[in-house]
């Protein structure tokens, strides 16, 4: 695919992230370009979600992975992994929230008091 057009007086949920992530990947079967058409992967645990930093589009989904399997576990270490967070700050209230709504499953559980 080299390129993805939207038109329409309103545009139906789709995963941004995913579906621009498909630039440049050749589809060998129907069934496969026709995936593209539902504007989200296959499998469930592919999908980004809604974009939370725009910077670096990393989807709520994405955060919350990272959140769910230890590889963060405050903003600071969502930035140190992800990127999100780290360059204009807008997304960190609603990283703050996602870290207080989907705590790690570790027992040290780091603490982020940065604005």
């Amino acid at each position: 695919m080299h390129i993805v057009l939207l038109s329409g007086p309103e545009l139906p949920e789709y995963d941004k992230s995913w579906l621009g992530g498909q630039i440049g990947d050749v589809f060998p079967t129907d069934q496969d370009r026709l995936r593209l058409l539902s504007g989200f992967p296959a499998d469930p645990s592919m999908q980004t979600g809604k974009t939370i930093c725009s910077c670096y589009q990393v989807g709520e989904q994405t955060i919350i992975n990272a959140l769910q399997n230890g590889d963060a576990c405050s903003v600071e270490r969502l930035g140190a992994t992800l990127k999100c967070g780290s360059n204009c700050g807008s997304c960190i209230p609603e990283l703050r929230a996602l870290v207080n709504d989907h705590s790690c499953e570790s027992a040290s559980i780091e603490t982020d008091n940065a604005a």
